[in-house]
Order: C-alpha cells, then sequence, then structure tokens
C-alpha cells in the first residue's frame, strides 16, 4: 500500500505579505505533517496564495541536497517522488520569500 507524506500549509485568518504572515503568525506556524514516516511519495499542500515563488527541497541527514522543486504556475499540491530514495532521515525545507520552513521526515 502506497503511503503519501502531506504537508499542509493552513489558512488561518492570516495573509501573506512581502514581510511576511500576518496576524502573529510565523511561517512555521503553517505548516503541518499528517503521515510520516512515509514510503513513496512526498505529496506537500499549499492552502494560501503566496505571490511569490515556493522552492522545495528535500535533503538527506549530511545536508545533500537530493530533490528541488517548485510550486508552479499558482499550484497549490506539489508531489515529490521519493520512490528510489532509501530508508532514512530526510528533511524537507519550503521557502518563500525571506520565509523559511525546515521539517524532518523518515522514510520507510
Amino acid at each position: 500500500m502506497k503511503k503519501i507524506l502531506i504537508l499542509f500549509i493552513s489558512l488561518l485568518s492570516f495573509s501573506v505579505n512581502a514581510e511576511g504572515i500576518s496576524e502573529g503568525k510565523t511561517f512555521e506556524d503553517s505548516f503541518s505533517i499528517s503521515t510520516n514516516p512515509f514510503s513513496y511519495d512526498v505529496t506537500i499542500r499549499m492552502n494560501i496564495f503566496m505571490d511569490a515563488d515556493v522552492k522545495v527541497s528535500l535533503t538527506d541527514e549530511v545536508g545533500k541536497r537530493i530533490l528541488h522543486s517548485y510550486f508552479e504556475n499558482r499550484a497549490t499540491v506539489k508531489t515529490l517522488n521519493t520512490s528510489q530514495l532509501p530508508q532514512g532521515t530526510y528533511y524537507i525545507k519550503i521557502e518563500s520569500g525571506k520565509n523559511s520552513f525546515v521539517t524532518k521526515v523518515v522514510k520507510q
């Protein structure tokens, strides 16, 4: 059975502007992990509109970048194919403008 890691960017009555997320929320506060560990694909969902580019990177434990992608054409879902990666610990970094977030995920 295929497991999918899904990251959600929650829309909690805040807006994104040039300086970041307003109303006391941080960029990190807008993310949550629904399935971890994962086995195959990693799916990232964005539930807020970002006018800036949103970059996604996946690195291994020593910091080597394994995958790099962007949310394209204002897409709200990005799936990273991780089926060829060995089991282990990885880090997902999501960046937009001056904001960034890193989270640890485990492939089984």
